[in-house]
């Protein structure tokens, strides 16, 4: 004796099963791409990878400079971090003030100005130990981001 089954039973399994393959794949990426991440954040990584990319010496006087400012940095990131929440604060806020949107513009423009200049302080600070050819290389790293 056969048991039949419904024809839509087949259709239902067919897409549980590849929406279940989708999200596996969706997670198992996700896993994958968060472990090759370095602890800290995305400008210290960038100057990493910009520093792999040049001379051997050269690379390691970027990476000097770097963790001789990463305090720095990290301050930096903090203030830029509460400036972009006091952005969503002030719009969230009930009942809205247009002033205080305005301010929190201001201070988080104040604070992505310093942090630059703490990277173009490391950027600074590596130069005058470089090769020739690192500057050079070095010149293009906006080209690659």
């Amino acid at each position: 004796m056969q048991i039949r089954q419904k024809p839509v039973i087949k259709y239902v399994l067919a897409a549980s099963l590849a929406v279940n393959l989708v999200l596996g794949g969706l997670f198992v990426a996700w896993k994958v791409e968060s472990g090759h991440r370095k602890e800290g954040f995305r400008i210290e990584s960038a100057l990493e990878r910009i520093a792999a990319k040049l001379p051997k010496a050269d690379g390691e006087a970027l990476k000097t400079a770097l963790q001789a400012d990463r305090n720095a940095l990290l301050e930096q990131r903090a203030a830029v971090r509460e400036a972009h929440e006091a952005i969503r604060a002030a719009l969230q806020a009930e009942p809205f003030d247009a002033a205080a949107l305005e301010q929190a513009f201001e201070r988080s423009h104040a604070a992505r100005q310093a942090m630059a200049a703490a990277v173009e302080h490391v950027i600074i600070a590596a130069a005058p130990t470089m090769s020739h050819e690192g500057r050079s290389e070095l010149s293009n790293w906006r080209k690659h981001r």
